[in-house]
């Protein structure tokens, strides 16, 4: 993806990962909240998810916020 964009510049390359990327992060960040609802906690995928980074959307944040 990123190749796409090593030329433009960063007002551009915002551009097109919001375009290109931030649909892609949405299904990552959904699938996992659906994997938390749908597993135990003592289930090894559960524990590899690790709900922290989930609360609050704070990982979603920090990683829709492209330079």
């Amino acid at each position: 993806m990123e190749s796409g964009c090593k030329d433009m510049g960063p007002e551009e390359r915002c551009a097109y990962r919001n375009t290109h990327a931030r649909p892609i992060i949405d299904r990552l960040f959904s699938r996992l909240e659906e994997l938390m609802h749908d597993t135990t906690p003592s289930e090894p995928l559960r524990k590899a998810i690790n709900p922290a980074p989930l609360a609050g959307g704070d990982a979603r944040k920090k990683i829709r916020s492209f330079p």
